[in-house]
């Protein structure tokens, strides 16, 4: 059995978590994103252009603009409602075993 996937989660929006998202709005996708770090979350849509920008060259398709990804795009406050609608769930804790199981323990 088969699922289309429309809206992804992204957990953890760090360095990897804008190449994901990236990929995903290049792909058009809705993400809903999540982060421990306040202030991650708030700068996550601005940091997004750089790699949409390199994919916008690699793929050959217009970038998405600054409208496009608010449209595409839902920050959470926590992680249980990041993840409540998600059909494809990618999380990007650090590898540390401590600050993973940190991560995914928060609702």
């Amino acid at each position: 059995m088969s699922k289309t996937i429309k809206n992804t989660c992204i957990l953890g929006c760090g360095l990897i978590g804008e190449s994901w998202g990236a990929l995903f709005l290049a792909h058009g996708f809705h993400i809903h994103a999540w982060d421990p770090d306040p202030g991650v979350r708030a700068y996550y849509a601005d940091r997004l252009q750089r790699p949409l920008e390199q994919l916008s060259q690699v793929l050959g398709k217009p970038m998405l603009d600054a409208q496009a990804i608010t449209a595409k795009l839902t920050i959470h406050e926590t992680l249980a409602s990041a993840v409540a609608n998600a059909d494809f769930i990618q999380e990007n804790a650090p590898r540390e075993n401590p600050v993973k199981t940190r991560h995914l323990r928060r609702n």
